[in-house]
């Protein structure tokens, strides 16, 4: 479950003495576990600043996030790396942020590599299995570019 209270996030102004509003002010947002929260809002309204706060990339103003029952973020507490297994963030343009000369398989290798999600030497099977699951045949070996993103 992730839960945030009471969060808030404001950006230091880009000139001193100048008053800069907050990006994020009392949000308070509850997921249960399979549930899956989309964000909609205008173009500055916190909508990226509010995910940050939530996958504890950056640390509120005010306010709390927790996940599994364990505070992750709260103001001046110190950062936790690596960052919470169970949260990531898509970010708006996948295409900018991902290499589209790494196949799928190589991405899904990686991660269960980095936040040991299977035994060494498995991780491949757990590939094969995720890309069978989604009945993606071909895909390990074919670049992103290739493939649809949507």
């Amino acid at each position: 479950m992730l839960e945030c209270s009471g969060l808030s996030k404001t950006y230091p102004a880009a000139r001193r003495g100048e008053i800069q509003p907050p990006a994020l002010s009392d949000a308070t947002v509850y997921v249960r576990r399979g549930e899956c929260l989309g964000v909609v809002g205008e173009s500055g309204s916190g909508k990226t600043t509010l995910a940050n706060c939530l996958a504890g990339l950056f640390l509120p103003a005010a306010g709390t996030v927790s996940y599994d029952g364990q505070t992750i973020s709260a103001p001046g507490a110190r950062r936790r790396f690596p960052r919470v297994r169970g949260i990531q963030v898509v970010f708006q343009d996948p295409a900018s942020s991902l290499n589209p000369l790494r196949s799928v398989g190589s991405v899904l290798r990686e991660i269960i590599r980095v936040h040991d999600l299977r035994p060494k030497g498995s991780a491949q099977a757990r590939v094969d299995e995720l890309l069978a699951a989604a009945s993606s045949s071909g895909w390990p070996s074919r670049a992103r570019s290739r493939s649809s993103r949507g």
